[in-house]
């Protein structure tokens, strides 16, 4: 890292603790990173321990100065680091067997001998971290809580740290910001699949009163969105409406469900999906809003709730007219 002396009015570099590709074949800059060249060396004598003859750091095996490199590293492979740093997520779910080392270099335990305690720290489900449970069958909603605590050093990481988990494969544009990473990531996923819990989310409630009713995307900002829809599951797809990303929104089609009520500018739909834990039935549900003609909107501050009294169209006598298809506001 790079600063200023506000004194000198000079730069100074400040260590970050590890070497990069090019650093790596200079000997003096090898010499002045002791602690990171010292991380690399036994990291590579640990692995001959045990007799595997390669390893990858991700500080070093990846030259950065190449954008096409690095694009192809994050979209083709989990990357690293530990619990508090978003790409250390896909590390730890990737592999099938990982072992975990103290500052010593002592084996403390693997993936499947401390699940329960992973499981603690991380949130994610014992299931899902020893691989009985494929990550893909949890709802996109708990997925995206599995981050919603970790950080990234650049903001466009907090979303591209999670092409691997769900599937995509988009290109790198660091310089986009990162609710605009986190739109692009969202948007795949939509089409690739039709899982409603992706709209399952609820913003930190900060938001002052007087503007906690002001228009907000469909789409959540950041993984934090979801911090509380961990336990979120959904029931099967196949009955869940068409639904795709347009330049007016996301367009739902078909969507045979309707509220009771006499206000006809104010719509809840059913995310198909509860929490696990619940023994009550029904789908939780979100708010719209009519902007205009067959155009709604999510408030801000709006929070997903349980229904239990969302109907079939013709069901019901004297229910409103449902919405053949609509946009929502992203």
């Amino acid at each position: 890292m790079r600063l200023l002396n506000c004194s000198t009015r000079r730069f100074e570099e400040f260590c970050n603790e590890e070497i990069s590709y090019s650093e790596y074949y200079d000997s003096p800059t090898r010499n002045y990173y002791s602690k990171a060249t010292n991380k690399i060396i036994n990291t590579m004598a640990k692995a001959l321990e045990h007799g595997v003859n390669y390893v990858w750091i991700d500080s070093c095996c990846i030259d950065k100065s190449s954008s096409a490199e690095l694009s192809e590293a994050i979209n083709s492979m989990y990357l690293c680091r530990w619990f508090t740093r978003g790409w250390t997520l896909q590390e730890l779910l990737a592999p099938s067997n990982v072992r975990f080392f103290d500052r010593r270099w002592n084996c403390f335990g693997t993936k499947r001998s401390i699940c329960v305690v992973l499981s603690h720290i991380t949130e994610i489900p014992e299931d899902a971290l020893v691989g009985k449970a494929a990550e893909h069958r949890c709802s996109v909603a708990a997925r995206m809580s599995w981050a919603a605590h970790r950080v990234t050093t650049r903001g466009e990481d907090i979303a591209y740290c999670l092409f691997g988990l769900f599937g995509v494969n988009l290109p790198l544009l660091y310089g986009e910001g990162a609710t605009q990473a986190f739109l692009r990531l969202q948007e795949a996923i939509i089409q690739k699949s039709n899982d409603l819990t992706i709209f399952a989310w609820q913003r930190d409630q900060a938001t002052s009163p007087e503007r906690s009713g002001e228009p907000c995307s469909i789409l959540a900002q950041s993984p934090s969105d979801f911090e509380g829809s961990g336990d979120i599951i959904c029931s099967l797809f196949r009955n869940n409406p068409e639904f795709s990303v347009t330049n007016k929104g996301i367009r739902f089609n078909d969507w045979n469900f309707e509220r009771y009520g006499s206000d006809p500018n104010i719509f809840e739909i059913p995310l198909s999906c509860r929490r696990e834990w619940t023994r009550e039935t029904g789908s939780l549900h979100i708010t719209l809003y009519r902007l205009k003609g067959n155009v709604w909107y999510r408030r801000k501050n709006e929070t997903f709730r349980l229904h239990k009294d969302f109907v079939k169209i013709g069901n019901a006598p004297g229910s409103n007219a449902a919405l053949p298809y609509f946009h929502i506001m992203t």
